[in-house]
């Protein structure tokens, strides 16, 4: 594409025009910037369509100056014939010359119009406030509203066009029949009153339609970041429900705007129905009184300008339902862009000019209180005044729920303060979140961020963090695919690559948000010593570090302690004063020797997977795109007729569609996910379900209707002509190499285009979940240009695409031009084929038929894309492996499992034949016992977890539970009943509700819910916020939980505790059992925990195994464990009873008493 379809030109010009837009903001801003930024480009397509619109009435000129010529002697007519051949060619050439002249810069606006609306929309979304969880607004006005924006330019110039074209036809049919022209005009006056009545209320609606689309959008994005939780915690059934739900709720929304337009279609076709006829009528009736007569003329003449008076009438009532959605598109983007921006509130102190030494500080707080989001809740800081040198190591603990977060958050200026005075050295701060944001990519494209490749820098910086190691085991090394979220990296490998690429930065100031958590105490201890000891890079550097943490191991090597409590900086200073301080106990920190800390999981790489994910950044590719795929296309041919309605048909089928891509999704084996980038996958529920609703159902209805008139033309024209059946088989023959040439090639771009837009959907996902680390390094115009480079490549096959239709249109046109100009030089020069009669009928046709084939490229265009849409779907569902098996139809009596007994034997589990993950592994955990799994990076325990919830298959050996063979029984109730999972990955689904995010099944009393969160203490932190009346009869529990107050990742861990505690009594309370007075079962499902106090500061760690002892150890429940913390896990053990699994490459290496494992694995100093 040239420089002026950039979307980089398109996106400053806008942004340069919304900076300097008039305020405040009224309905038609967004309009008025785009027009500005593109006036030029928009007042383009003008001077084509004023000559199209004069071809078009030279059309009833040339009309009437053909049948008086035929009408006159065979000598008169024969000296003007050539005159009127040439004029034939001329009108005829002109129109298909003047209409794709047209089209094309109509087709460069669309361009440069969603460029520009894109890059608005991108620019906002990096300099919104963060709410913490992810928002997909943004994606949703990118794909839906900004494809009803594009529209808008057509419709403009179209309704202008179309307004003249009335006017024009209007003088020319008042010379022809007089008075008698006002006819249409009654009709018009008449349709118009139903039209405005319909368009009035059509807009609500319509952004009804919208909203329900964004919030399932939304509810779908939450989903698919979350599946591997969905699948552990056994709700992925739960999960469908709520997205099916949000899906008849959105096409409940889509019928009203449907029954609106079926009606008003309606009426702007009695338009063009009844006009001619009752005018023409009319006229003869007149006529006839005036003792005069309707010559053959004047009644072809009339009908040609009937039908280019009534057919743009028709269309300006037809373009008013579609300008209201694009209306209601433009007021919705509008609303997102004058949203607040985040308000950085920090002040950078500068050195002093006179000062030889730069004394300031690197961060420095004055009397500061930081709020949350809401002005209207209390601070969640208040008091605090730090001073932050240069150079220095500080580190910051406290209890969970303190406020470490908030006051990282702060100094990030994510937070806006109450009151006080924040001030940085420097606003580029390298940030290490404790779930870290990795976007999609390579290793090394993770590691280096938005920076240059230097390898020498490079290599150091994997040395630092140990990733060498990593390195080595991952199939292509650092060019390796870590997929979205960095799904196929280990949690301490994923927090490693953050922390590599803070350092590979090179940044003054690096905040560290707990980002030792998921190290193992190996691994921990030398990352620490190469970055924080005496002599480690962060000292040699001179670089300022805030180390947030819940872990006390590694005080004694800051400069500085802060510990948080009580809303307030509860003690400053060094770590030789805190341990002489007083309040040492009432500070609740506890000196825990990091020898106690055992590995973290780190699973083996699945290298088949690895290399498949080379390939993700083309997406998912359609083996038939070349060739066709002749069964879509048979489909069509025999089913075609049942979209036309779009209230019975359209529904059913948008519903059954969805239905089975959810199903097929949310059915696919974890290793789909890892293969597949989530932005491929949204934009399947997104775009191509939006082309499913919008765009198929009217494409095809108008299409099966052109097509059928176009036959009926044909046949009337061939009889008036029927020399004009000799060029029959040459139409055929051109007419298949055009076919042939243009739906090879139209198939493939259409796919890539489809295709080419997941990229974009990545881009704004990515920039969701990662906005809070873009802007910490300062890297958000690196953000802007790769989303402009992602935005250009789905582009481009669009614009070609865009060219190829133009090209079909103009063959058309000049094959019509040519059958119009035979058919008028055969009537000319060979006397008696034809009559005056039969000639004006036969133009009228060759008339009709311009309109009939415009009609019917467009809707083979929208058609075109749309049937994309449903292969992709098609090829998705058959191509997409299931994780459920049909063998796997076993079902345990409802009382399983009762004990709880859980037995390994023999079993073998590999990603490849290379890749063995565990071998030969025999272990049994009988009814009530604890069973701690511990063990070295890639000794298996992740494996091990995953095999058991059978979200990997064995090769060899069985796991039963109670005697049950795993193998047999559906993956789905296991995971529902057999297991509750407390997954070191917290889920939460910020757009659901409180009360679904703990009790998915929602079978359980509002009493229960609270029970559980208040036996976490999470109670209060739910009711902080102020409510409003409205929100007031509202039910907590069923607020979503993102207007909730934001939880920490300690916070997280508790509340994955209390879903548990939820999920127990669910499973012994089903539905059923409440609904028909039964007794409550007595199920004993096993406890899995995975790192489930990983951010827990010890106290809370202690209150929480209390919890585990109490609700789950003392009842009898068998509790598998992972952990690499075993300093406090082993105080819980019984001795006698309760077991720990030293395993080691795959295998079994210690099984037994804590004191004797941990002793024979060097594990505890």
């Amino acid at each position: 594409m040239d420089r002026k379809l950039s979307s980089q030109l398109r996106r400053q010009r806008a942004l340069q025009a919304w900076d300097q837009r008039d305020k405040p903001e009224k309905k038609m801003t967004l309009p008025k910037v785009l027009l500005c930024s593109m006036l030029p480009q928009f007042l383009a397509p003008i001077i084509p369509r004023l000559v199209l619109i004069g071809f078009r009435y030279a059309q009833p000129v040339l009309i009437g100056t053909v049948i008086r010529s035929i009408s006159k002697s065979s000598e008169e007519s024969q000296d003007d014939g050539y005159s009127v051949v040439l004029m034939a060619v001329v009108v005829y050439v002109g129109l298909a010359i003047a209409r794709v002249a047209y089209q094309h810069r109509l087709n460069r606006l669309k361009i440069m119009i969603r460029g520009a609306v894109v890059g608005l929309l991108n620019n906002k979304q990096l300099s919104q406030q963060s709410t913490g969880y992810d928002d997909a607004k943004a994606v949703t006005l990118m794909s839906t509203d900004a494809d009803n924006v594009v529209q808008s330019a057509s419709m403009f110039h179209e309704t202008w066009a179309q307004i003249i074209e009335v006017a024009i036809g209007t003088v020319m049919l008042a010379r022809r029949v007089g008075w008698v022209c006002a006819v249409p005009f009654v009709m018009i006056f008449f349709c118009s009153r139903v039209s405005r009545y319909l368009a009035k209320n059509l807009q609500s609606k319509q952004k009804d339609w919208s909203v329900a689309t964004q919030n399932r959008i939304a509810m779908t994005t939450s989903m698919l970041g979350s599946v591997k939780s969905l699948k552990m915690l056994g709700i992925v059934d739960h999960a469908e429900s709520l997205i099916l739900s949000l899906r008849l709720r959105e096409l409940e929304m889509a019928k009203k705007v449907r029954w609106m337009m079926v009606a008003y279609n309606a009426s702007a076709n009695a338009l063009g129905i009844f006009a001619p006829i009752l005018t023409l009528v009319l006229y003869v009736i007149v006529a006839r009184l005036n003792g005069s007569a309707l010559d053959v003329e004047t009644a072809f003449t009339t009908t040609a300008l009937l039908g280019l008076v009534t057919h743009p009438a028709n269309m300006i009532m037809t373009i008013v339902p579609q300008a209201v959605g694009s209306l209601a598109a433009f007021e919705r983007i509008q609303q997102y862009l004058v949203e607040p921006p985040r308000e950085d509130q920090r002040l950078l102190c500068d050195k002093a000019e006179d000062s030889l030494v730069d004394i300031s500080p690197a961060m420095s707080l004055e009397d500061v209180a930081i709020r949350g989001l809401t002005a209207s809740k209390p601070p969640i800081l208040s008091n605090l005044n730090l001073v932050i040198d240069k150079g220095s190591i500080i580190m910051c603990s406290g209890p969970v729920g303190c406020g470490k977060t908030a006051l990282v958050r702060a100094l990030l200026g994510e937070i806006c303060t109450a009151s006080g005075t924040i001030s940085v050295s420097t606003k580029r701060i390298g940030y290490c979140e404790q779930s870290p944001w990795l976007p999609s990519g390579t290793f090394k494209q993770a590691v280096c961020g938005f920076l240059p490749e230097e390898p020498s820098w490079y290599q150091e910086v994997i040395q630092l963090c140990c990733l060498d190691e990593d390195l080595l085991a991952l199939p292509r090394g650092d060019s390796t695919m870590i997929g979205s979220r960095g799904l196929n990296l280990s949690g301490g490998q994923r927090q490693r690559v953050a922390l590599a690429r803070a350092i590979y930065a090179r940044s003054e100031i690096v905040i560290l948000d707990d980002s030792f958590s998921a190290l193992d105490g190996k691994t921990e201890s030398r990352v620490v010593e190469n970055l924080l000891g005496s002599a480690g890079h962060f000292r040699k550097t001179g670089t300022t570090v805030l180390l947030v943490t819940h872990s006390t191991a590694h005080l004694n090597l800051a400069d500085q302690l802060i510990i948080l409590g009580g809303g307030t900086i509860a003690y400053q200073g060094t770590w030789d004063d805190l341990k002489q301080n007083p309040k040492y106990a009432s500070l609740k920190v506890n000196i825990v020797d990091s020898k106690n800390d055992t590995v973290v999981k780190q699973p083996q790489v699945d290298k088949t997977v690895q290399s498949q994910n080379l390939k993700m950044a083309e997406a998912v590719s359609d083996l038939s795109r070349a060739t066709g795929d002749i069964s879509l296309y048979a489909w069509l041919a025999t089913s075609g007729t049942m979209w036309s309605t779009q209230i019975l048909i359209a529904p059913a089928s948008g519903t059954e569609l969805h239905r089975r891509l959810l199903s097929t999704i949310i059915g696919a084996p974890l290793s789909y996910f890892s293969k597949t980038d989530t932005g491929v996958t949204l934009n399947r529920f997104s775009q191509d379900i939006q082309l499913v609703d919008k765009q198929l159902p009217p494409a095809i209805m108008s299409m099966s209707n052109q097509v059928f008139k176009l036959l009926v033309q044909v046949v009337l024209l061939f009889s008036a002509q029927k020399l004009l059946a000799l060029s029959l088989p040459l139409c055929a023959v051109v007419v298949y190499f055009v076919q042939r040439v243009y739906l090879r090639t139209s198939r493939q771009l259409r796919l890539l285009d489809l295709e080419s837009q997941s990229a974009v959907y990545s881009s704004f996902l990515e920039s969701v979940e990662g906005v809070t680390t873009i802007r910490a390094f300062g890297w958000e115009k690196q953000a802007e240009h790769a989303n402009v480079v992602c935005l250009d490549k789905s582009q481009k096959p669009a614009y070609i695409l865009f060219c190829l239709q133009q090209w079909l249109g103009i063959v058309l046109d000049l094959m019509v031009a040519a059958i119009a100009t035979g058919l008028i030089t055969l009537a000319v020069f060979v006397r008696g084929t034809t009559t005056a009669g039969q000639i004006g009928m036969a133009l009228n046709i060759v008339l009709a038929a311009n309109a009939t084939l415009l009609s019917l490229v467009t809707s083979w265009t929208n058609m075109e894309i749309s049937l994309g849409a449903i292969s992709r779907l098609k090829t998705l569902e058959a191509d997409t492996p299931k994780e459920e098996q049909p063998h796997e139809d076993f079902v345990p009596t409802e009382a399983w499992p009762s004990s709880g007994s859980v037995e390994f034997d023999k079993v073998t589990v590999s990603y490849n034949p290379d890749a063995v993950a565990l071998q030969d592994v025999t272990l049994k955990a009988s009814p009530g016992q604890q069973l701690i799994i511990c063990g070295r990076t890639g000794s298996g325990k992740s494996t091990l977890l995953l095999t058991l919830l059978r979200l990997l298959d064995t090769d060899a050996g069985s796991i039963r539970i109670d005697g049950v063979d795993l193998r047999l029984v559906p993956r789905s109730l296991i995971r529902q009943k057999c297991f509750i999972t407390v997954s070191q990955e917290s889920f939460i689904l910020g757009h659901a509700s409180l009360r679904f995010n703990l009790d998915p099944s929602t079978s359980l009393p509002d009493e229960a819910i609270i029970s559980a969160l208040e036996r976490v203490g999470l109670l209060s932190h739910f009711h902080l916020q102020n409510t409003s009346s409205e929100e007031e009869t509202r039910n907590p529990l069923d607020s979503p939980l993102s207007s909730l107050p934001q939880m920490s990742t300690g916070q997280s861990q508790l509340f994955a505790l209390a879903r548990a505690l939820v999920q127990l009594k669910s499973i012994n309370h089903p539905p059923e059992s409440s609904a028909n007075g039964t007794e409550c079962r007595h199920i004993m499902p096993i406890l899995l925990l995975d790192e489930a106090t990983s951010s827990l500061d010890t106290e809370t760690e202690s209150v929480t195994r209390d919890i585990i002892r109490q609700e789950f150890t003392d009842k009898g429940h068998t509790v598998i464990a992972i952990t690499h913390r075993l300093g406090g896990v082993t105080e819980g053990l019984r001795p006698g009873q309760d077991a720990v699994v030293l395993l080691s490459q795959g295998k079994i290496g210690k099984l037994g008493e804590a004191e004797d494992v941990l002793d024979a694995a060097a594990l505890k100093g």
